[in-house]
């Protein structure tokens, strides 16, 4: 299987956010949402864009729950740092709006389709911003 990160890569942004409350309970259930966002069907890519497979990873660690403590903040800037990885660069948004966003996807208000509609909607290339790297607000 695909992943889009290692499994260990996300292990270590959580551990260095929760600190002492670290703990991954469902290693397999990491697995899975890591790979999500790079499935296929039959020759089929159902996200063939990368906000839509940053919208994919996002609502698949926050569906996995594979952490005891952390796993919006780590599934918010697991996907942040997927587009930036591959050029695109969140926009300012304010830590109340991220927040909101992220607690709607963990609500069902957005799929990971519209995730990845969001996505479109509040990022840039980093051309366009001269090369910085924001990942945006951390609550």
């Amino acid at each position: 299987m695909t992943l889009c990160f290692k499994p260990d890569q996300i292990v270590s942004l959580n551990k260095s956010l929760t600190g002492d409350a670290h703990l991954l309970v469902h290693p397999k259930r990491l697995e899975g949402a890591l790979g999500r966002p790079m499935h296929t069907f039959d020759g089929y890519t159902p996200y063939p864009t990368v906000h839509a497979r940053a919208g994919a990873l996002l609502h698949g660690l926050l569906s996995a729950h594979p952490f005891l403590d952390g796993n919006k903040r780590t599934a918010w800037l697991a996907s942040v740092m997927y587009l930036d990885l591959h050029g695109i660069v969140l926009q300012d948004v304010p830590a109340l709006e991220a927040e909101a966003f992220v607690l709607g996807v963990v609500e069902n208000k957005f799929d990971e389709r519209a995730a990845g509609l969001w996505f479109v909607r509040k990022t840039t290339d980093h051309a366009s911003r001269h090369g910085t790297r924001k990942y945006g607000p951390r609550w």
